[in-house]
């Protein structure tokens, strides 16, 4: 019941995570994992494929199967309809996110009406650090696999996604001032699984994005474990606690660290009192 209660929680997780999980040994785990699987609570995630699949961790998924037979610990969680790669390293950030050293709610993704176009962050989640103090962070998230282009002519990107038209979107939502009604301040979190797409999306911030809003991007490129599942990061690894890169309020490129900017600004609120 532990494994499916941690399954449910994400569209897709890979198995060496669902080891790592402090209720059993790996051990034990691994042998019920075959054992729902057995049951047909458990899978391989839709989509799946890899020449060397059998030598490689399995990215796993409950069932409908599984859900229903958590009854009431089922949790209704609505998946996303998004393809394999896309799903498996939005899933494997969430999963890094939720173990951030602070409290962390997933919040409903929103859809954004724009002028001309329609904003759908890939995630949107609060983050509060506690102390003496209280600091709180919102974002929405962009998670990027490589399959978008960055740019395109004038005739594609009326019509078509690429990074350049979600960057605009975005900038058009800060200068409207879109979020004021929910969020005293809210940022884009952009994570890619290509350092030199990383650089890349930087340029375009510093071509595309407002001055003023240049800072509330914030990018950073993971490990492509989806093009060689051995680089998937270790389940305690956090990569989601180290250093993003901005457009600072200077123009230059600096780090930015979620945890570090959350226990500063709580630090400030208690200097201030």
């Amino acid at each position: 019941m532990a494994i499916l209660d941690v399954l449910q929680r994400y569209d897709v997780l890979p198995s060496s995570y669902v080891k790592a999980q402090p209720f059993s040994t790996p051990d034990y785990i691994e042998k019920c994992i075959t054992e729902l699987g057995k049951a047909k609570l458990i899978k391989l995630a839709d989509g799946y494929e890899h020449f060397m699949a059998l030598y490689r961790v399995r990215p796993i998924q409950i069932t409908e199967l599984g859900e229903r037979y958590l009854g009431g610990r089922f949790l209704g969680r609505t998946k996303a309809n998004d393809h394999f790669k896309h799903r498996y390293l939005r899933s494997v950030l969430e999963y890094h996110r939720d173990r951030l050293p602070a409290e962390i709610e997933a919040l409903e993704t929103p859809t954004i009406d724009l002028r001309a176009k329609t904003l759908n962050p890939d995630g949107h989640w609060r983050i509060t650090y506690r102390d003496v103090e209280t600091a709180t962070m919102y974002f929405h998230q962009e998670d990027d696999t490589g399959s978008e282009r960055l740019t395109g002519h004038g005739g594609f990107e009326s019509s078509k996604k690429t990074i350049r038209t979600m960057l605009k979107a975005y900038d058009e939502y800060y200068t409207d001032g879109h979020y004021k009604d929910q969020y005293p301040t809210i940022s884009v979190l952009i994570h890619t699984t290509k350092e030199y797409r990383a650089a890349n999306i930087l340029d375009l911030i510093e071509q595309e994005a407002s001055e003023q809003w240049k800072p509330r991007f914030a990018v950073k490129a993971v490990p492509d474990f989806l093009e060689e599942p051995l680089l998937l990061p270790g389940a305690n690894d956090n990569i989601l606690a180290t250093d993003y890169i901005r457009i600072g309020k200077s123009g230059a490129r600096e780090t930015f660290n979620i945890m570090d900017t959350l226990k500063a600004t709580e630090q400030r609120k208690r200097g201030g009192k």
